[in-house]
């Protein structure tokens, strides 16, 4: 798999053709212009979100985009500015989607969501072990 990419000093990032890749889909100067649909927003955010679940603070930024999707599922119009804003603000912070697996583990948690409707950030102190018990659960 080409989207995330491990190494020997073992962190996790996302893999450099997806930057050139949601780069070429979201950049360029007649990209305002472009219709989409939303269910093509769709098909390509699974990707995005995909590569976000690295660092998953970073998926608190794609409300607009969630509501786009939804209103313009099955019609094809220009996507509005704050979902393409949400877009490029995660190109922006592509960069920070590392995470690395011998860091200790932090006593403040954070929590992130978005939905159609809101979205939102939390945060919470526990004990580390705490912390590192619940972290380990499989969410599969």
């Amino acid at each position: 798999m080409d989207a995330i990419r491990a190494d020997v000093q073992q962190r996790v990032f996302a893999a450099a053709r997806r930057w050139i890749d949601l780069d070429s889909a979201i950049g360029g100067e007649e990209a305002p212009a472009r219709r989409v649909a939303g269910w093509q927003l769709e098909m390509a955010f699974g990707h995005v979100t995909f590569m976000a679940l690295v660092r998953r603070e970073v998926l608190s930024i794609f409300h607009s985009v969630y509501a786009f999707v939804a209103q313009s599922y099955r019609a094809f119009s220009a996507l509005w500015p704050t979902g393409r804003e949400g877009l490029e603000n995660y190109l922006g912070l592509m960069v920070l989607l590392e995470s690395r697996w011998t860091r200790e583990w932090a006593p403040i948690v954070h929590s992130s969501d978005a939905s159609l409707h809101s979205y939102g950030v939390a945060e919470a102190c526990f004990e580390p072990a705490t912390v590192a018990e619940m972290g380990r659960v499989s969410e599969l």
